[in-house]
């Protein structure tokens, strides 16, 4: 079974428990805080189901703004209970999430910034694709827009975003827990190259003079190249990623 597949038929069987629990902290809630920190639970008890990190950060400063919860690339307002009845609400919400997805894809160079508002009891979905801010009409909590919540949390969890802190993140040299995959990559490559121009294959020095060129052409490398091989800093660079350059 493929993993869409598994993940799809895990939402659908998780939604009733999960609606039941969500429909019950919510009656139970007495503000935004308690809602927040019961939903949040809850989360985080179906990804360890579905055997996903989620990867959330609380009150995350986004420019002027700041998001009550980052699901990578999905943005998430806790709203207080059934406050998304009244329209002045609502579009307060959308506001918000407007300004925090719009300074998000600016900050990290992003194409897809998901977003959604919820309070228990009524969703709003939204999303800033490619420069532009797309809303769409409120949708009571039911079957169908939970497992579109999760399977929206689920798509961008599962495809890291290309951001500075997940680039750090991935690539982070030498840490306790790091991830060598990034390293073995980075050195087969190196390898690989380097035998290739050695030997004299045309084709691959056709191949790395070819995006020589063009890397030069994007960030006028050439200019400090020499400058930048011969510095501290490339060094500890190249042997973190366990790379000799004698």
């Amino acid at each position: 079974m493929q993993e869409w597949q598994r993940l799809d038929e895990l939402v659908r069987s998780e939604t009733p428990q999960l609606l039941d629990a969500i429909r019950k902290a919510t009656a139970q809630a007495h503000n935004e805080a308690e809602l927040r920190f019961a939903l949040q639970s809850l989360l985080m008890d179906f990804a360890q189901k579905a055997g996903i990190s989620l990867t959330q950060e609380h009150e995350r400063l986004i420019g002027k703004g700041r998001a009550d919860t980052l699901y990578n690339r999905l943005i998430v307002e806790w709203e207080s209970p059934r406050s998304l009845r009244q329209p002045a609400r609502r579009q307060h919400a959308l506001n918000q999430l407007h300004a925090l997805a719009q300074e998000t894809a600016r900050q990290n160079r992003l194409r897809r910034v998901g977003c959604v508002a919820f309070d228990g009891e009524t969703f709003l979905f939204a999303r800033y694709w490619d420069d532009e801010w797309h809303t769409e009409d409120p949708v009571p909590l039911s079957g169908w827009s939970l497992r579109r919540f999760l399977k929206m949390l689920i798509a961008l969890e599962t495809g890291r975003a290309l951001i500075a802190e997940n680039l750090f993140a991935d690539f982070a040299l030498g840490g306790e827990g790091t991830d060598k995959l990034p390293q073995r990559v980075t050195q087969t490559l190196y390898t690989a190259i380097r035998s290739a121009l050695k030997e004299g294959n045309h084709l691959a020095i056709r191949l790395f003079e070819q995006w020589e060129q063009q890397f030069s052409q994007a960030t006028g490398y050439r200019q400090k190249a020499e400058q930048l091989v011969k510095s501290d800093e490339f060094h500890r660079l190249a042997d973190g990623m366990g790379i000799s350059l004698k």
